[in-house]
């Protein structure tokens, strides 16, 4: 999805998920930037990739091509959970193409057992075990919430539902086995940086934001307070306002 006018932002969401999950980020960023919001492959109306097993370089490859075709100039990456992860790989690798990267709730060097639990799910998914979004439903925003977060949770709970079920194991396989982006695509971020999480979230932790913008040269990282895993959704205003202030300074170095 296209709007807005202005240099080029790019999102990208997470597994399960769809371009609609970024509705409050395209109506701030549109004032100021052409806005592209990807289903990525495999998602909402994007179809699957070929390939019998695909890899993190596949869906960056994917997207790397898509925005060359769409985009003229460096635009601003903006990535979400997964999309983080490509966002960041490809900023890493396609660095003429990018003016900043910003990660949103992103995974870095996952402790063991969060990692064996994302790999068992991974395999049950692949095997065509249960893909029922009650436990990620409850991951992602706690067991009973409310306000914001609970409309936040009946979308996301229809988006996952209704999620194409090759699509979505093909990319939860690929999330689960890479742990985050490496040292070297961190260290070799040559452009400003954004690592912001939830405060609350138990598996994109403030840690790992943290600890992902000491690698980056230019990092720096944001903590949303009380929120979780879908902080753009359940708090809109304070990622807009992260994400305003970082597209700023990138356009600066423009």
């Amino acid at each position: 999805y296209r709007t807005g006018d202005g240099a080029p932002a790019l999102l990208l969401h997470g597994v399960g998920l769809r371009a609609e999950c970024w509705l409050p980020q395209i109506r701030a960023l549109r004032q100021t930037h052409s806005v592209f919001a990807a289903d990525l492959p495999g998602h909402g109306e994007s179809m699957r990739l070929s390939a019998p097993r695909l890899s993190l370089s596949d869906f960056v490859d994917k997207i790397g091509g898509f925005l060359k075709t769409a985009a003229r100039c460096p635009a601003l990456f903006v990535g979400h959970s997964a999309g983080a992860l490509i966002a960041l790989t490809l900023a890493a690798r396609f660095p003429e193409s990018c003016c900043g990267v910003a990660a949103l709730n992103a995974v870095h060097c996952r402790p063991s057992a969060a990692r064996k639990t994302a790999m068992a799910r991974a395999d049950s998914l692949h095997q065509g075990g249960d893909a029922s979004s009650r436990e990620t439903i409850v991951r992602w925003f706690g067991e009973h919430p409310r306000g914001r977060a609970d409309i936040a949770a009946r979308w996301c709970s229809r988006w996952l539902e209704s999620a194409d079920r090759r699509g979505y194991a093909a990319l939860y396989r690929v999330f689960a086995e890479e742990d985050g982006p490496t040292m070297d695509a961190l260290s070799a971020l040559r452009m400003p940086s954004l690592f912001l999480t939830g405060e609350k979230d138990p598996n994109s932790t403030p840690e790992m934001s943290g600890a992902m913008a000491k690698i980056a040269p230019r990092g720096r990282a944001a903590i949303i307070k009380g929120a979780r895993h879908l902080a753009q959704l359940t708090h809109s205003a304070e990622v807009n306002a992260e994400l305003q202030t970082f597209a700023d300074e990138c356009a600066k170095e423009q």
